[in-house]
């Protein structure tokens, strides 16, 4: 195993916490959620060993900040009581998402983390009990403190696969550290029932995301001026309830690729929405331009639904990408039906356009970590491809099933001969 992919391997479950899980509905037998769970049990009790090599004076600091964050709650409370009447929330719009008062803080209150704590900072007036009920209970602190460290350890690691160096070991081991927070934060909003693609499209909902970048922004020392706050929460608001609309649409029997296609789309706007309301500066902080919309590397992307859910596959010409893509299903084909399948396979190949067809990876993208953008372009022509099977294939039973639960974006690239 190389150094790359030993790198590789680790960043799998370390960024955005669910990098690398398998997107698909997950109940308590699925296999990978006990994995994951593990991974975040032991993250936890590595970070309970950590903490236990704390010195006293560590320890009596940490009982210092907790009781100031206390006594902050508590003025908080009786300051936004006695001027409750005076600070109704007509000010906002009627659609927008909502700040609680105070929750700006004090500009000169550079302790970002007594603020962060009284979040989440937008409620939406467009999401259901769930979603709001699940943001309330999210330990916001942990989640900016460990997204904010991922992304400069993300952007290293990055840098280092392109330069085809090893990563530096105390990255790794950082990521590592940080990832427990952000695994145990996407398994909650998933299991609470928060809309999405398993616990990737949980974690990476509007509603989630629009209250993380203003936590990460706070702790990154670049914090939302009034106009950026009050287009986030309207941003956000909007994009729930496309969301919600997207859901709704659904009729059973669409194809799961579908589904996370749109899905990916819908968010891959968001972000777009609220990255051209930033400042450059803000912008670079949260998603650098190295692993900016990578697979696996972007915490603050549409890749995050993508992530383990992307299939490079390297092919020689039109005929052997045709015979990889037909080893996915075709044994499940009825007999009959197969030279017609392989017509329709061979067909879609010849129409590739050239912008898939002329793909030349990186080093990244040989690593998996793939611009989402174009795993989109990719995945969108599988489902043209899966849909025209299933209507015109005769495949039988088993095929159109496998086919209906295929949940991969398959992205071709042309290798040299084996």
């Amino acid at each position: 195993m190389t150094a790359a992919r030993v790198a590789l391997a680790i960043i799998c479950l370390a960024v955005g916490a669910v990098a690398g899980f398998v997107l698909r509905p997950v109940d308590e037998s699925d296999g990978e959620l006990v994995a994951l769970q593990a991974e975040l049990d032991a993250a936890q009790s590595a970070r309970t060993a950590a903490e236990g090599e704390l010195s006293s004076a560590e320890r009596r600091a940490r009982s210092a900040e907790r009781g100031l964050k206390q006594a902050r709650r508590e003025l908080a409370a009786v300051e936004i009581a006695s001027s409750k009447t005076s600070n109704d929330a007509s000010g906002s719009a009627e659609n927008a998402g909502t700040r609680d008062p105070g929750d700006a803080g004090d500009p000169d209150d550079t302790d970002w983390r007594a603020r962060v704590a009284e979040w989440p900072a937008y409620r939406f007036e467009g999401a259901d009990d769930v979603v709001q009920t699940a943001i309330t209970n999210v330990d916001w602190v942990a989640i900016a403190d460990s997204m904010s460290g991922m992304v400069p350890i993300a952007n290293r690691i990055a840098g280092a696969i392109l330069e085809g160096v090893p990563p530096a070991p105390e990255d790794i081991g950082d990521a590592q550290k940080r990832n427990g927070p952000l695994v145990g934060a996407a398994i909650t909003l998933n299991r609470a029932g928060v809309p999405g693609t398993g616990p990737n499209g949980a974690f990476s909902h509007p509603a989630f995301m629009t209250n993380a970048i203003a936590a990460n922004l706070e702790a990154l020392g670049m914090p939302l001026d009034a106009a950026q706050r009050e287009r986030l929460g309207r941003l956000g608001n909007d994009y729930t309830q496309r969301d919600q609309a997207r859901l709704r649409a659904y009729e059973d029997g669409l194809l799961a690729l579908r589904k996370i296609v749109e899905e990916a789309e819908l968010k891959e706007a968001y972000f777009a929405d609220v990255f051209a309301m930033l400042s450059a500066a803000q912008s670079e902080a949260l998603s650098p331009a190295l692993s900016r919309g990578r697979v696996r590397l972007d915490v603050f992307s549409a890749a995050l639904v993508w992530a383990g859910r992307v299939q490079p596959i390297g092919y020689r010409d039109e005929a052997h990408l045709a015979e990889l893509l037909e080893s996915r299903f075709m044994n499940a084909v009825v007999a009959d039906s197969r030279d017609g399948a392989h017509d329709i396979v061979m067909a879609w190949v010849e129409r590739l356009p050239n912008e898939i067809t002329s793909f030349r990876p990186d080093p990244l993208d040989q690593a998996g970590l793939m611009r989402s953008e174009h795993v989109n372009r990719c995945a969108n022509q599988l489902v043209a491809l899966i849909e025209t099977l299933r209507r015109d294939g005769a495949l039988g039973d088993a095929a159109d099933t496998t086919l209906q639960r295929f949940g991969s974006a398959v992205v071709p690239f042309v290798t040299g001969a084996d």
